[in-house]
């Protein structure tokens, strides 16, 4: 039988396989010709054994629960810690996906859907509990409505000397959910922005064992895409997440600034969470299902299969779910918190593709509703004579994605940190003749690498070829992304050099074959939506 060892790591412990290359105690380094690292090695965390299994020379854990079910009396509640077992868990499969709708997009369900989803993924170059290298937790994207950390392979980016973490989190109205009757249940108790509660379990979760997998507590750089952008910026203000990451990456997408949506108070641009949930209950009532009244509403709620809550967003709302100011889990608009320097000071690098627009023009949308209170005469003024179509498409992605990145990096340089900019602008040749830019989402697969000639992590179904200049673009980007989670700046050796952000020199690093620094992208629609940032900042009560 063979022997083992266990180290402490401060609350959790490596089980050892002696011999063992990649799990040997610095105390006794192994000579060069040790054997090779056992392919099913064992890390001891707080709440018990896992076993992973080594591949490309990256040890991985899959399914590892860091919080308990969602489903029952937890539905809507905050995360738990995740119960303990006795033995050794197997860590080679993912768990199951959060429930989601397939009726857009049916990549998650090969995992199985439960309300027990909570788990995450580890991707480790080497599991000496002294390694201490770099963690890089990714929060993926999908409107918060779609997706699983499972479907990001995390074994090249690991290669680069980081330990990957890829989690699950709560989506849909499951993940963003109030009612008044929840509201009164538990009135102590952070509410409604649960999926982001839960990405906040998981960053406890880092803190508390990714010592025993080779990485470094006190080096957690979050990053992510879309609505995982999105909750970069929110955690980014979010008092759950103090001092539980370190650097941050903002990938095409942010707490909105102009249009904050309310737990409890309605604006002209959305009901209250509270109310949205009240339409909900109301429309789900059947003669089975009669009308929940006073505290039975709660109890009601929660005994509503999920399946339900899925399909009633599908025909309910098509759009993203954005957080909630709630005055706990996010405090008071954005905007402000970063103008008054109230967000957590990190470094910061933050962007977006060349053409976002890729994501809507499918689906042309009516001009007044993106224009909101914007007359669109005075959108003309700035953005040309152009038809409607072209206009809103343009306002979009401007307000949504391109502008915000350039107000988020001048606030965190004034706050005295570190701020990078970038345009991703590279598309295949193959491609060139099918779109003028890169999409949405189009970087993600090049920065989490590639081997041989196909990508591994290719969202949405993308095409997974990879020519000998997109490994170039995949290295390039896994090279910035790894030296900024490693030190805070993305700069380093054979790297074309990214320049931190100034606003009064917009320095902006287009990616490409030939990268190069560009200022005064778009300068003049840039300054118009920061001045009318200015107004909403000025204005603005933060409060719900």
């Amino acid at each position: 039988m063979r022997g083992f060892i266990k180290r402490g790591t401060g609350g959790a412990t490596v089980t050892l396989a002696i011999g063992a290359v990649i799990l040997l105690s610095a105390a006794a380094p192994a000579p060069e010709t040790a054997t090779a690292p056992d392919p099913t090695p064992v890390v001891q965390t707080r709440n018990g054994a896992v076993q992973g299994v080594v591949q490309n020379g990256v040890a991985i854990f899959r399914g590892v629960p860091f919080a308990g079910s969602t489903a029952g009396e937890a539905r809507w509640r905050p995360p738990v810690s995740a119960e303990n077992w006795e033995g050794v868990r197997s860590a080679v499969s993912h768990g199951p996906a959060c429930p989601q709708s397939t009726r857009i997009r049916d990549r998650a369900s090969a995992f199985g859907m439960s309300e027990d989803c909570l788990s995450l993924a580890v991707y480790s170059p080497d599991l000496r509990p002294d390694e201490k290298a770099p963690v890089m937790v990714y929060l993926h994207g999908g409107s918060a409505r779609f997706g699983s950390g499972a479907l990001y392979d995390g074994r090249a980016l690991a290669r680069r000397g980081v330990v990957v973490v890829t989690i699950n989190y709560r989506l849909d109205r499951l993940g963003l959910f109030a009612h008044p009757a929840l509201s009164a249940e538990h009135p102590d108790e952070p509410l409604a922005n649960y999926g982001l509660m839960d990405m906040a379990a998981g960053l406890d979760w880092v803190q508390a064992n990714i010592a025993a997998f080779g990485g470094d507590p006190d080096n957690v750089t979050i990053f992510g895409q879309s609505a995982g952008s999105v909750a970069v910026t929110a955690l980014m203000v979010s008092p759950l997440a103090e001092g539980k990451f370190h650097k941050a990456i903002a990938q095409s997408g942010s707490l909105s600034i102009e249009y904050p949506r309310y737990l409890h108070r309605s604006t002209p641009a959305s009901p209250s969470l509270e109310g949205d949930g009240e339409t909900m209950a109301a429309k789900l009532v059947s003669e089975a299902r009669p009308a929940p009244k006073g505290e039975d509403a709660a109890a009601w709620l929660r005994a509503l299969p999920w399946q339900e809550i899925i399909a009633y967003s599908d025909t309910e709302m098509a759009n993203a779910m954005q957080p909630v100011i709630d005055g706990r889990v996010i405090p008071e608009n954005i905007g402000v918190m970063f103008r008054e320097g109230r967000n957590h000071r990190v470094p910061l690098m933050i962007g977006s593709t060349s053409w976002e627009e890729g994501m809507v023009s499918r689906f042309p949308m009516p001009l007044r509703v993106v224009l909101r209170d914007i007359a669109p005469e005075e959108a003309r003024q700035v953005y040309g004579n152009i038809d409607d179509r072209a206009l809103a498409e343009q306002w979009f992605v401007d307000t949504a994605f391109h502008v915000p990145p350039k107000f988020f990096a001048t606030e965190t340089a004034a706050q005295g940190q570190p701020a990078f900019v970038y345009r991703f602008a590279y598309v295949p040749e193959f491609l060139t003749l099918k779109k003028p830019g890169a999409s949405h989402g189009d970087e993600v697969p090049y920065i989490f690498g590639y081997d041989g000639d196909k990508l591994i992590s290719v969202v949405d179904q993308r095409d997974d070829r990879i020519d000998e200049v997109g490994r170039k673009i995949s290295n390039m980007l896994g090279d910035y992304w790894t030296h900024f989670a490693r030190t805070g700046n993305p700069n380093g050796p054979g790297l074309p050099n990214w320049p931190e952000y100034d606003p009064k020199s917009d320095p902006v690093l287009s990616v490409e074959p030939h990268p190069e620094v560009r200022p005064g992208i778009e300068q003049r629609r840039t300054d118009y939506h920061r001045q009318r940032y200015e107004t909403v900042i000025l204005s603005s009560s933060g409060s719900d």
